[in-house]
C-alpha cells in the first residue's frame, strides 16, 4: 500500500515548531517499508505552511492511506488536512495519531467523519497491522467493546442483545462497562455467562466460604500492572514497553540483593530498605 504522512502546518508560530522533527514518522515508515509499504512524508511547514500544498503531493503519489499526527495546538490544522484529503480526487483513508487523539479518540472519530481511524500511544506496530488489515480486505477487529455506561441500566434490552448475537452465532468475544447497581444476577448470567458470587451471610447455609481471596488478587493484578510496571504511561502498552519495565526491575532487584550481600546485611534477599 501507498502511505502518505504529513507533519501539520503551523501558521501561529511555524519557526518555533521548524525544531521538532516528526521522528514518529521515521519510526513508523521503517517498519512499514520492512512489510513491503511504499511511504512517503509530506512536510507542510516546509511546503509553504499552508494546507494547499498538499494537493500536488496526493496527486502525484496517489496514496492510499494519509497518516496525521498532531499535539493541542496542532489538532485544528490536522483536522483541515483531514478534509481536504477526503475533498481530492483519489479520497484516501486519513489515519490520525500522536499524543493528542490517543486521548480524545472516540470524540476525535464521532465528530469527524473525515478521520477513519485513529492509532493510540506508540503505532509503530499498530499502523503495519492496520495496513495489513486494509490490504487483505479486513478490518481485523478481535473483539468489540460497547461504549455505553448504560448498557445494563436496562436490563432487557441488555439480554435482547446477548440473546441476538448468541442467535447469529457470532464467536466474536464482547465487552461493555457495567455499574455496580446494574450488576442483576439475570443480566451477569445473560451477559458473560457469570453468576453473581457474594460472602455468605450468617443466616444462611454456607455457600462459598470467604471470598475475600478474589479481591485481594484483583488488586493485586491491578497494583502490578498499573503500580509497578506503570503500564499507564508511555510505551507502556507495547510488547517492548513491557520487557523493558519488567527487565528494569530485574535488574534493580538484583542490585538490591547484590549491596545486602556487599554490605553484609543480614537479611541478604531483604528489599524494604530500597521500598522508598
Amino acid at each position: 500500500m501507498k502511505i502518505l504522512f504529513v507533519n501539520p502546518h503551523y501558521p501561529h508560530d511555524p519557526y518555533t515548531l521548524l525544531l521538532h522533527p516528526p521522528l514518529c514518522y521515521a519510526y513508523m515508515a521503517t517498519h512499514l517499508k520492512a512489510a513491503g509499504h511504499d511511504v512517503r512524508h509530506a512536510d507542510l511547514p516546509f511546503l509553504g505552511n499552508t494546507v494547499s500544498a498538499l494537493g500536488p503531493v496526493i496527486d502525484d503519489f496517489q496514496p492510499d492511506i494519509v497518516g496525521v499526527t498532531s499535539v493541542a495546538q496542532s489538532y485544528a490544522q490536522a483536522l483541515e488536512i483531514a478534509r481536504a484529503v477526503k475533498e481530492s480526487n483519489r479520497s484516501p483513508l486519513v489515519v490520525f495519531g500522536g499524543p493528542h487523539v490517543t486521548f480524545i479518540a472516540d470524540e476525535c472519530l464521532s465528530r469527524h467523519p473525515a478521520v477513519d481511524f485513529v492509532l493510540a500511544y506508540d503505532s509503530e506496530e499498530s499502523m503495519v497491522d492496520l495496513c495489513a488489515a486494509l490490504a487483505g480486505g479486513r478490518y481485523g477487529f478481535s473483539s468489540v467493546f460497547f461504549g455505553d455506561d448504560t448498557f445494563s441500566g436496562n436490563p432487557t434490552r441488555a439480554i435482547a442483545i446477548c440473546d441476538e448475537i448468541r442467535l447469529r452465532g457470532l464467536e466474536l468475544p464482547w465487552t461493555s462497562n457495567m455499574r455496580a447497581q446494574d450488576a442483576r444476577p439475570k443480566v451477569l448470567e445473560a451477559t458473560f455467562r457469570l453468576r453473581l458470587i457474594r460472602p455468605d451471610r450468617r443466616d444462611e447455609a454456607p455457600r462459598h466460604g470467604s471470598i475475600g481471596w478474589i479481591r485481594q488478587w484483583i488488586e493485586s493484578v491491578n497494583d502490578t500492572l498499573k503500580g509497578q510496571l506503570d503500564l499507564e504511561r508511555h510505551g507502556g502498552r507495547t510488547t517492548g514497553g513491557l520487557y523493558a519495565r519488567i527487565t528494569q526491575r530485574l535488574l534493580a532487584m538484583a542490585a538490591a540483593i547484590w549491596h545486602n550481600w556487599a554490605t553484609s546485611a543480614p537479611a541478604k534477599r531483604s528489599l524494604i530498605t530500597y521500598d522508598n
